[in-house]
């Protein structure tokens, strides 16, 4: 049985594109071909359950479009929205020319990601980790004062664009969030 240990995240779904399954990505590696080649695991009631890529299709950065075999309408997609998306450690590894080690590089995922307000550019705070919900994840925000932690749904509604810099040694999240969110 494969357990958590054995995957590694290589993306989040955000919503449903089309009405014929299609499902938007972004993902946190720049290997979509790769990726596209192999069985891709959804957790759904904390099991990994295992997708078959069908179709991929670029879009703008790390963004995708992904069609899983059998997943044939947008009502099918539904419940696929909001969810990280893994392989296996080991094959990722493998096709990569790597060892599983090297991959741990990655996982460290958005932590140390500046969080700057899409509208006014101001700089809110740092990734400080990510929290696992249920619906969806959670980025774990330090906020400039260094006081204060807040959890930003990591959804579409609030993320408006996600960029790494140049060194990959972190990145930009930028948010638009309601008007007295960080205050609560």
């Amino acid at each position: 049985m494969i357990t958590r240990d054995d995957l590694f995240c290589v993306g989040r779904t955000f919503r449903t594109h089309g009405y014929k399954g299609e499902l938007k990505v972004d993902f946190t590696l720049d290997e979509e071909d790769v990726i596209a080649q192999m069985p891709v695991f959804i957790e759904i009631d904390n099991i990994p359950v295992p997708f078959f890529p069908e179709k991929l299709r670029g879009g703008v950065d790390n963004n995708a479009f992904i069609k899983f075999r059998d997943i044939d309408s947008d009502q099918a997609a539904e419940f696929l929205r909001n969810k990280n998306l893994y392989v296996i450690k080991a094959d990722l590894a493998e096709r990569l020319g790597c060892t599983p080690d090297d991959l741990s590089a990655f996982e460290a995922g958005y932590e140390g990601f500046r969080i700057v307000d899409a509208e006014s550019g101001d700089l809110i705070g740092e990734v400080a980790g990510l929290e696992e919900g249920v619906e969806y994840d959670y980025l774990l925000v330090r906020l400039n004062d260094g006081e204060k932690e807040v959890s930003i749904p990591l959804v579409e509604d609030f993320i408006t664009e996600i960029s790494e810099d140049a060194d990959g040694e972190g990145g930009e999240i930028r948010v638009a969030l309601p008007d007295g969110f960080l205050e609560i």
